[in-house]
């Protein structure tokens, strides 16, 4: 029967409301929630279909919900189907009169009870008396699911009653789901909690404030009054909630306000220690005294004075090395206007100003001490004139320190000056190149130039250091432990790594300028190792031909070539490598020999001419004696033998011609007798040429071929052309 009944019912479902809030109007609209029952409800709301009478079934057939496809067939006759009911909030119940819904159970919970109350109600079913059968196990199973619910009932409202934060409407809403018979909760901000953005707590409807939380089953939803709401989903809203509580449990956020106090307690400690620090020193200081601070002021002036003293003088133009050493040391220790000079001027200033304004105070204090009130002031008197003593300690200090910063600054501009590039601006002083026998070299060389520089310094530290000897009280304050300005530097890293600096990057610059001069200068060694090996008395006990004279000549004016290409001055860094006296040097060397050679050359083309002069006379006299005898045939002869002999008489005479052609391009300076010998021999040598063709026309006219003419070798005219050719001989020449 139990079976008959439960396959009898039709599938129900119930009417829930969702509420909906807006920013604007704040309405609540229960919606029906539509849901298919597919296990056995616990209650039954109406009577049961199999014990309708006739006219109520009729009644239920016809009635308002006859075409509600979704209404409830076992709720009361008298119940609507639908019902829109206010919105409920915290404390809010809905009767059971006013909507009646089949609880769906969702959870695992419900579950296993409702299969609780079936086993209970089964087991009623088959363990009652038989008499009793027929209708005692149904009405047992309908009291056990009535009782159940009611249980259901009570706890859902005690619960409910019990609800204060949003934490609670979460986990109400996470143990009862969708069987909650309040969808949603009204939340304002934990005013408890200000630093806590996602503490609520659940007010009612009415007590909302403009921004407000609405907790529902699925999320939280944030209204703010005029501004678009917005909603989070549970999901997010309890991961925010995890990662803040994870935050606030750390230790900064736990310690934090005693951190802050203590940190504020601490602050204002150190407030209080440094005003009473600042008002000791207010009393004890001589610059918070107007007595004292008008002489430090003047004395600052002066000592800002000293510090802008230019220590390092660059004379104009490029000085060479020595020559920069010394107008150093001239510009630092000149007794009349050198930097030493400017340095004790200043200091005999300072040291005259604190003794005007220590004898001020002490006229004061001698004075008739005043009456009544006026004696703080006496006592405030004589308290700054004590104190005239630490005024003059820090004008001395005040002073040391400007001229240790006067040095330490000239240091440093001597490094920035090194630091330039290679550039014509920016050249310091010059070092000389030289050639030894082995390479060239610098004067002076990298050694030198460091001690030179060590010298610089020295003189930049005396110029720089004065002791005041005359000040207050010098004499009764026993002896001087006070450091000196040399001492200071000596113990002054800034200072000695400056200098270690300028010493390497001088002596960097150095090394390139010897390797540069090696470059440019090591060319001309041929010159120089010509000049150290030249002998005059060895080279004119020499024979010597054209030829080698020639080249002699030639390979000097390559040395002349070579020498106009010399460079004479290169600039590496602040250095100019000098070799304006390598070049005059080498310059004296082939001016000297080839002054020797052009004379040894003059004097060989001197007899050469006269030889080949004679040469060429003897042959134009010969030619005019047998052109005037009726008999050619000693002509043809003479012209026959001077015609084989032609091109040694020509080659003759164009080398005398060279020779006097490269004494002319030597420009070396003929006397008159060989200009008038050189011109002979050019008129001889046309006059031989005129002859010879006048001969060779008579010969022409007179049908006589040469080659008819038969050479006689023992004839007078042969011997006396041979005599003539032999004079061409002795072409070389002893010269000594």
């Amino acid at each position: 029967r139990y079976f008959r009944i439960k396959m009898s019912w039709a599938q129900g479902s119930d009417t829930r409301s969702r509420a909906s809030s807006c920013s604007d109007t704040h309405f609540h609209l229960l919606q029906p929630r539509r849901s298919f029952a597919t296990n056995l409800p616990p209650l039954f709301p109406g009577p049961s279909p199999l014990k309708l009478k006739k006219g109520d079934e009729a009644r239920w057939k016809t009635g308002p919900q006859a075409n509600d496809a979704h209404s409830n067939l076992f709720r009361s006759l008298r119940t609507p189907g639908c019902q829109v009911r206010p919105p409920c909030s915290r404390g809010t119940q809905v009767s059971r009169e006013q909507v009646v819904e089949p609880p769906r159970s969702t959870s695992r919970t419900s579950t296993r009870s409702k299969g609780k109350t079936y086993l209970e109600g089964i087991k009623s079913l088959y363990l009652v008396k038989p008499e009793s059968r027929e209708h005692s196990g149904l009405d047992t199973l309908l009291g056990s699911a009535q009782a159940a619910e009611s249980n259901r009932a009570e706890q859902l409202r005690r619960d409910r009653e019990a609800l204060r934060t949003g934490e609670d409407a979460f986990a109400f809403f996470a143990k009862y789901g969708s069987q909650a018979d309040t969808r949603m909760f009204h939340c304002n901000r934990d005013t408890s909690q200000p630093c806590n953005p996602l503490a609520l707590v659940i007010v009612p409807m009415h007590q909302v404030q403009p921004e407000h939380f609405v907790i529902s089953e699925k999320g939280v939803t944030h209204v703010s009054l005029g501004q678009l709401s917005e909603f989070v989903p549970m999901s997010e809203w309890a991961r925010q909630c995890h990662v803040y509580e994870t935050f606030t449990t750390s230790p900064f956020f736990t310690f934090f306000s005693r951190r802050k106090c203590f940190s504020h307690w601490r602050r204002n400690v150190r407030r209080v220690i440094f005003n009473l620090r600042r008002q000791q020193l207010c009393s004890t200081c001589p610059l918070a005294k107007r007595q004292h601070a008008e002489p430090l002021m003047r004395v600052r002036q002066l000592c800002r004075e000293m510090e802008e003293l230019p220590m390092v003088h660059f004379p104009p133009g490029v000085p060479h090395f020595a020559d920069f050493l010394s107008v150093q040391s001239s510009h630092h220790l000149n007794a009349e206007h050198g930097t030493r000079y400017e340095v004790e001027l200043r200091c005999h200033s300072i040291t005259r100003l604190l003794a005007e304004a220590a004898e001020g105070l002490n006229k004061f204090a001698s004075a008739d001490p005043p009456a009544g009130p006026s004696k703080r002031l006496q006592r405030q008197t004589t308290t700054r004139v004590d104190g005239i003593s630490d005024t003059a300690s820090l004008a001395d200090i005040m002073v040391r320190s400007s001229l240790v910063l006067l040095v330490h600054s000239a240091v440093g501009d001597f490094c920035q000056r090194l630091q330039a590039t290679g550039s014509v601006e920016n050249r310091m002083f010059s070092v000389a190149a030289d050639m030894t026998v082995s390479s060239v070299v610098l004067r002076p060389d990298g050694d030198e130039v460091c001690s030179g520089l060590d010298a610089l310094w020295v003189d930049l530290i005396r110029a720089a250091t004065w002791v005041p000897t005359d000040e207050p009280e010098a004499s009764t304050r026993g002896p001087d432990t006070r450091l000196t300005v040399e001492e200071i530097l000596s113990r002054c890293r800034g200072f000695l790594a400056a200098k270690a600096h300028a010493h390497t990057t001088l002596a960097r610059n150095v090394s390139k300028a010897a390797a540069q001069a090696i470059a440019d200068y090591e060319p001309y060694r041929q010159i120089f190792d010509f000049g150290r090996d030249w002998d005059e008395a060895a080279f004119g006990a020499l024979r010597h031909t054209q030829e080698s004279l020639t080249h002699d000549i030639t390979r000097l004016r390559s040395f002349e070539h070579d020498l106009s290409k010399f460079r004479a001055g290169r600039v590496i860094g602040v250095i100019q490598v000098d070799g304006n006296a390598l070049k005059n040097s080498l310059t004296s060397i082939p001016s000297q020999p080839l002054s020797f050679m052009l004379q040894a050359f003059s004097s060989l083309a001197r007899p050469s001419c006269a030889t080949t002069t004679q040469r060429f006379q003897a042959a134009i006299r010969t030619l005019a004696e047998q052109s005037g005898n009726a008999h050619l045939d000693a002509l043809a002869g003479s012209v026959r033998r001077f015609w084989q002999r032609q091109e040694e008489l020509e080659r003759a005479a164009a080398n005398v011609v060279e020779m006097y052609s490269v004494l002319h391009q030597q420009r070396f300076k003929l006397t008159l007798e060989d200009k008038v010998q050189f011109d002979a021999l050019r008129a001889s040598e046309r006059e031989f040429e005129q002859r010879m063709l006048e001969a060779r026309v008579l010969l022409r006219q007179a049908s006589i071929s040469l080659d008819d003419v038969k050479y006689l070798e023992d004839s007078g005219e042969v011997q006396q052309g041979d005599q003539v050719s032999s004079c061409s001989q002795g072409a070389t020449l002893r010269l000594g």
